[in-house]
């Protein structure tokens, strides 16, 4: 039976070797691929009820961050470095494009201003929170957290990824 769909919702399948998949849920194995809806030899009930948890919750904020958009106007993409920074100032121009392409004016930081950096082919830009004569520190979307994750990052004031600040 492997690689076979199952119409139960709990139930025992024989599979490689001999090996037993115990409480797998239907219609979504397949032995090739493995996405957030697909449950291998392995995933307890509550694995798999967590990552249900998880995709609607995922499919919620999607759905709530769409519905913001059509009320505050932000044009960039939802998980981007420029949507973030949109979302905080508003006056910001939809038309700037990615974030390598934002135009810099000045090459020192401000609280509440917008740092721009050269580490994506793209560019990246992030809201200042602090700054010293050392180091800069700023709140981040799509950064070392990941896609659609904000953070909070420092960097050396002198760092070569630093193309400017917009103020």
């Amino acid at each position: 039976m492997k690689g076979q769909a199952v119409e139960t919702k709990e139930s025992t399948i024989e599979g490689q070797n001999g090996l037993d998949l115990v409480h797998y849920y239907g219609n979504l194995f397949r032995d090739d691929v493995r996405s957030s809806n697909t449950f291998v030899l392995g995933d307890s009930l509550a694995d798999r009820e967590t990552m249900q948890l998880q995709r609607e919750e995922q499919e919620r904020e999607q759905r709530e961050v769409l519905a913001r958009d059509r009320r505050t106007g932000n044009g960039y993409p939802y998980g981007w470095c420029t949507y973030y920074v949109k979302e905080k100032k508003p006056e910001i121009p939809n038309t700037w494009g990615n974030a390598i392409n934002w135009p810099t004016n000045s090459d020192t930081p401000t609280v509440g201003g917008i740092i721009q950096t050269r580490e994506s082919r793209l560019g990246h830009v992030a809201l200042v929170i602090s700054y010293n004569e050392t180091s800069v520190t700023f709140s981040e979307m799509n950064g070392t957290a990941g896609w659609g994750k904000i953070d909070t990052r420092t960097l050396p004031i002198n760092s070569p990824v630093i193309m400017g600040y917009i103020n």
